[in-house]
This record gives C-alpha cells, structure tokens and sequence, in this order.
C-alpha cells in the first residue's frame, strides 16, 4: 500500500506539466467546447495512457538486466528532482488557435498517446524505481491520470498555493534515485566488498543514510530557492 501511495503521489506532481501540455490539445482542436467530449477524451485517455504507461515500466524493467540501466535511470531521476526544485523557465500556453477544425476522438487519442510518449519519460522511469509489483504500478498510475485529468485545475491551484510540496516531492525523488543507483551490480559489488572487509560497516546502512542524507539536501536547497523566488 505505501508503494500505492508514493507512485500516486510523485505521478500526480511529476504530471502536472505533461497534463497541461495535453490540455493544450484540447484546446487547440476546440474539444474543451463540447463538455461529453471533453469528458470522453479524459476518460479514454485515462484508460490508455494507464495501459501504455504500465507497458513502457515493464520495458524499463525488463531491460534493468543490462548493466549500467540502475545507474542511467537513477541519475535521470535525480535530474528529475533537481528540475523540480528548479525555477520553472517553461510555461504552457492554453492558446492556439481557434479557428483549427475539430478532428475525429480517434486522432485526438493517437496524438495524446505519442505526445504522451515523448514526455512521460521521466515519469516512468520514477515508476518503475518505485516498485516491482504490477498491481500497485497499474493502480497508482491510474490513479494519479484519473485525478489529473479531471481535476486539472484544482491540482494546479493546489501546487501554486502549497508550492514546498513539489519541492519535498524531489527529495522523497532524490531518495529513490540513491537507492535506484546503488541496485547497479558494479556498485553492488563494491558494497559487499566494502562490508567483507569491514565487518563493522553495515552496506545497506550506509546506502540508506546517503539517501536520506542527499533527500535532506535535495530539500533544504529546494527551500532556500523557494525563498529567493518569493
């Protein structure tokens, strides 16, 4: 269940630029005009976007078997974080014309779901660091699309009053990244070796405190950016 929660919760904040981005194609083809439609569109995208996000973590995961992925996808991670505590340079412009014809539910659903390919990245990978159990992956990401799709405005508003949850998000981020790198075998080795030799030194222990140690940092850096932008 906290593996439910934490891919809900860090999906939910990940996703807020890449729903917006699809929000904008909404308005561009003038779905947001008609309320059933608009009201399909998140439905079904909902439903696809959970079944093609769910594919690409099981890829993500059945590729960890090459060596240095742990690593790649941890530090991708990591740059997920730092992004997130980041002032924010990109912004999303509800606009585009008016005047451009409504297309087939069909299209719009293809296009959302290869828009959604080239941006969710960062997303899935966070997902498949979190947990290895298909049931909570398939129900956290419906969750968290679910409440982002049709809650679009009130999640976004809920960011813009309550922003430190972002930047506590990219520490519990910053934890998984830690804890995600030290799963490469190559530093895997090391570590045991580490504790062969210092039979004292407990590994594990170790790679926990950096983890929570770089998540501390990841935070209080976050913080004093917080500050200096208000």
């Amino acid at each position: 269940m906290p593996s439910i929660i934490e891919i809900f919760l860090l999906n939910v904040i990940n996703d807020i630029d890449n729903v917006l981005v699809i929000a904008a194609l909404l308005r561009k083809y003038r779905f947001d005009q008609y309320k059933t439609l608009t009201y399909a569109v998140k439905l079904y995208g909902v439903l696809m976007l959970t079944s093609s996000r769910t594919f690409y973590v099981l890829i993500i995961q059945k590729l960890y078997i090459l060596p240095g992925l742990h690593l790649i996808s941890g530090l991708i991670v990591f740059w997920i974080a730092c992004r997130m505590i980041s002032p924010t340079t990109r912004s999303i412009h509800l606009v585009g014309s008016r005047n451009n014809p409504r297309i087939p539910l069909s299209r719009l659903l293809a296009i959302i779901l290869v828009t959604d390919l080239g941006i969710c990245l960062d997303t899935v990978v966070l997902t498949a660091e979190l947990s290895n159990n298909m049931s909570e992956i398939v129900l956290g990401i419906f969750f968290s699309l679910f409440l982002t799709f049709f809650s679009l405005n009130y999640v976004a508003k809920i960011f813009f009053v309550f922003p430190w949850l972002q930047v506590f998000a990219a520490g519990i981020m910053t934890q998984v990244a830690v804890l995600g790198i030290a799963k490469e075998p190559v530093i895997g080795r090391c570590l045991d070796w580490v504790q062969g030799f210092f039979d004292s030194i407990n590994a594990q222990h170790i790679v926990t405190t950096i983890a929570i140690d770089a998540a501390i940092i990841v935070i209080i850096v976050g913080m004093v950016k917080l500050r200096k932008r208000d």
